[in-house]
């Protein structure tokens, strides 16, 4: 295991000991098959695979893989891109057995078609962007802000790039500055994983924007709107 994937699971087992668990929002959840059409995500034993994708273009996966115990929360995150191939299908080797619960979503680099999948044919928990939860500064949005104590974000900009962040209630890059149950991002915060930007700046309209939430397994999925 990684040094960082080591950090997440130890900070995960505090978490889940000593905070109360609550969903992403204090909306009730909303499932919706909005854009989850195409692409699609298949599991095997320690592989994704992506298939209705742009031929010989990129896709970002992104997704937690939480391992099967039932006394803390220990997950592993996984952002990576790869090319598909002529045929529009992608595997993802995770090097890692899906044996717990695992949701990830496959985003196409080229047109911004992402869908959402859990494993063992289980259906995503998908709760609905809060109104607001987007912030402006300087007339752009800059800011996400929800309800949680730990998530795991991605924003893909087709073509442009793509980029992930991890933040902890309470934490550094929790700009509320205060443990209380809500996480603020900026988006000039977020790493790079594909492009020339080391970050997005701000969340621009078509941006698709996804989060996770590791220890409810919740995911919100959205395209930023003009």
């Amino acid at each position: 295991m990684s040094l960082r994937n080591l950090l997440r699971s130890l900070g995960a087992a505090l978490l889940a000991l000593s905070l109360p668990v609550h969903p992403l929002t204090a909306q009730d959840a909303v499932k919706t098959d909005a854009a989850t059409t195409s692409p699609a995500i298949a599991f095997s034993a320690r592989s994704v695979t992506v298939t209705d994708v742009t031929p010989v273009s990129k896709v970002i996966l992104f997704g937690i893989l939480r391992d099967p115990v039932p006394y803390a929360v220990s997950a592993h995150n996984f952002t990576l891109a790869q090319a598909s191939d002529a045929s529009g299908s992608v595997t993802f080797d995770l090097n890692a057995d899906i044996a717990g619960p695992a949701i990830f979503a496959a985003v196409d680099y080229d047109s911004g078609r992402y869908a959402l999948a859990a494993s063992a044919g289980q259906t995503p928990r998908i709760i609905t962007l809060p109104k607001n939860a987007l912030k402006k500064k300087d007339e752009e949005y800059q800011f996400l802000e929800l309800e949680t104590r730990w998530l795991e974000g991605l924003c893909v900009r087709p073509k442009k790039g793509a980029w992930s962040i991890f933040v902890t209630d309470g934490a550094r890059l929790d700009h509320d500055g205060d443990t209380d149950g809500m996480v603020l991002i900026d988006a000039a915060e977020m790493h790079s994983l594909v492009g020339e930007e080391v970050s997005p700046r701000k969340f621009r309209p078509h941006d698709v924007v996804i989060v996770i939430d590791p220890r409810r397994m919740d995911v919100i999925a959205t395209e930023v709107n003009e």
